[in-house]
């Protein structure tokens, strides 16, 4: 085959059991790879309804056509479970080189089943694929475990992803890390992997990857290095400061998340800016596999564990900045640090620790029933204390790991409408009352409240405080994601789609795999993977009522900014977008014959007992 190497690895933890099979033909043509199969497969395999951190989860680990071949940015790499934060379809994505060796030792994905009997380190070098012992890695946080391994290897250049004490003690938000810092952070994949005992994977791998037409693809490559050039100016930012460049916009928009997204500007901004970053803590560049940019820095501070870093995002400064009222870079890098090391999601960690000290605040929650005196917004010091106490499950951090709707169960009625969360999952990004295409794109999202399902180039394009016309691009821009996801391309490189536009990912598809495929044809590979997930979700009980967003945004009004007095009528977007997606507007259920136009059928007749159950 032409860029799937035609091999996936099957692992039974509980049976210690190891399986390859060939890659099905006219599974990749429907879904591609990544994100796209990882979805599929797990609705084929799981029975509706099993735990989350029972061992017939599945983790899935997938890799795309594109993944090692000179595709821009073609290094991301997917895992999927069900996740133990909602209950609902869970995935995560993240660059560095797991991916890429991954698909040099063989194999196109990995389907991980059952629980080790002892903590388990998984290692694969080519076709030798070995179990081993690793109860003396279980504890270790993850620059330890990464060291540990790589000197009993021998071999420095292993690449790993592994689980920190938050996997192992199965905090509902825990991260899988790649690298040294490259996070599977969202939906608590590090717990599922927990869950089964295993500790981390290692890869390596010697084979190369086929491509169909290496003219077309040089071309491709070529008009791609053309639109950079023309872009010279966010290509520039780009490479300097990543993502950390947001905050200074998301404040002069308005929509920065600031205190629990209670409003959306912050003073002080500058102080966590890309420029702070960059001027005071930066190192060197450092690029993922086939990427142009380098978005990705290592950067040096004081008063960590190792004191070095890599990869900071958006998230840190607004979830680790702003969220929490701290205006300070370093200890930005500090937790940002800590939660890596920790294998924690800095989004849902910051979220549950900012829904406290709101709580606190507003005299739901009392000091001395948490353990921590003067809680409150911009003290860097207890939130370093908090995400321990969650790593750990110490104290209150305890209640704080099962996440926000959990917590606001502990806390009583009045906490739940301070919860900022959609199916469980904190926002991660712009405030929806100044950018109104963020929300609804966090309410239907088939992971709960995040901003990549449905990224844009800019946000202007949005139309900031108008409802109007959103359904429409957050309608294209899933099915686009869900194409860019499943070929495993960063959407950095591809300016957020602007530039690696539908017809381009048409011609890296073609050069690549040798199917032919035009732009038509690879947007409805995008939408059957979209209604994919809401079946499995919906198999799994979610109703149209789980596809909303926080009482504040609704109900709000956005108290000072450029967005002062807005709030968002979702509904409007919503009814929009179920008819464009042809989903049912009472029920939320995709209709029959959108499941035929995209070869669902069988998928249908599963969901039919569901509809009739909810209709009794």
């Amino acid at each position: 085959m032409y860029g799937w190497m035609g091999k996936s690895l099957w692992v039974d933890l509980s049976k210690e059991k190891i399986v390859e099979k060939e890659l099905d033909r006219k599974l990749v043509k429907k879904y591609i790879g990544g994100r796209g199969i990882n979805s599929k497969l797990l609705f084929d395999h799981l029975d509706p309804g099993v735990g989350p951190l029972s061992p017939r989860n599945e983790l899935i680990i997938s890799s795309g056509p594109c993944n090692g071949t000179i595709v821009p940015g073609s290094t991301r790499f997917t895992i999927t479970a069900k996740s133990p934060l909602s209950g609902f379809l869970g995935d995560s994505n993240s660059g560095g080189s797991f991916g890429v060796e991954m698909k040099y030792a063989g194999y196109d994905f990995i389907v991980i089943k059952g629980k080790a009997e002892k903590p388990s380190l998984l290692l694969i070098n080519d076709d030798e694929v070995l179990l081993k012992n690793a109860e003396h890695l279980w504890g270790l946080k993850i620059g330890d475990t990464r060291r540990v391994i790589e000197r009993e290897l021998g071999d420095p250049d292993i690449k790993l992803i592994s689980i920190g004490p938050a996997g192992e003690n199965l905090v509902k938000f825990a991260a899988i890390i790649a690298d040294i810092g490259r996070a599977h952070g969202r939906c608590g994949m590090g717990a599922v992997m927990g869950s089964k005992n295993l500790k981390a994977v290692g890869v390596r791998g010697s084979q190369g990857v086929k491509v169909s037409n290496p003219d077309l693809l040089k071309k491709t490559v070529e008009k791609m290095k053309r639109l950079y050039k023309d872009s010279e100016d966010w290509y520039e930012n780009m490479r300097k400061y990543g993502p950390t460049r947001l905050p200074m916009s998301y404040n002069k928009w308005g929509s920065l998340p600031t205190r629990n997204y209670q409003t959306g500007t912050m003073d002080g901004t500058e102080n966590i800016s890309g420029e702070a970053f960059r001027n005071n803590y930066f190192v060197s560049e450092r690029s993922c596999f086939s990427c142009p940019i380098g978005c990705q820095a290592y950067w040096v501070f004081e008063g960590g564990i190792n004191n070095f870093t890599e990869g900071l995002e958006n998230e840190d400064p607004t979830m680790y900045g702003s969220r929490l009222g701290v205006k300070n870079s370093n200890s930005i890098l500090k937790m940002h640090e800590l939660s890596n090391e920790y294998g924690l999601d800095i989004a849902d960690t910051s979220g549950v620790i900012s829904f406290l000290i709101e709580c606190v605040e507003k005299g739901i929650v009392d000091e001395s029933d948490i353990g921590l005196e003067d809680l409150t917004w911009g003290d860097f010091e207890k939130v370093l204390s908090l995400i321990k106490m969650i790593a750990e499950r110490e104290g209150i951090g305890d209640i704080l790991a099962e996440g926000q709707k959990k917590s606001a169960e502990f806390f009583g009625e009045e906490s739940k409408k301070y919860t900022i969360q959609v199916k469980n999952l904190t926002l991660d990004a712009s405030d929806p009352r100044a950018f109104k295409g963020w929300g609804l794109g966090y309410a239907v999202s088939s992971r709960g409240a995040e901003h990549c399902r449905t990224l844009f180039a800019e946000e202007r394009e949005m139309g900031g405080l108008t409802e109007k016309d959103k359904a429409d691009r957050i309608v294209f821009h899933e099915n686009i994601r869900a194409v860019q996801n499943s070929l495993e391309i960063c959407e950095f490189c591809s300016y957020l789609g602007k530039m690696m536009s539908p017809e381009i990912l048409s011609d890296f598809y073609k050069s690549v795999t040798g199917f032919e495929i035009n732009k038509t044809e690879l947007e409805k590979i995008g939408e059957r993977i979209v209604n994919v997930e809401r079946a499995f979700n919906l198999r799994e009980g979610l109703t149209k009522e789980d596809d909303t967003l926080p009482t504040r945004f609704l109900k709000e009004p956005m108290p000072s900014g450029n967005a002062k007095g807005q709030t968002v009528d979702l509904e409007s977007m919503l009814n929009r977008y179920y008819n464009l997606r042809d989903w049912d507007e009472n029920t939320g259920f995709p209709k029959a014959e959108k499941f035929e136009e995209l070869g669902l059928e069988k998928m249908n007749s599963e969901l039919e007992e569901v509809r009739r159950d909810r209709s009794r």
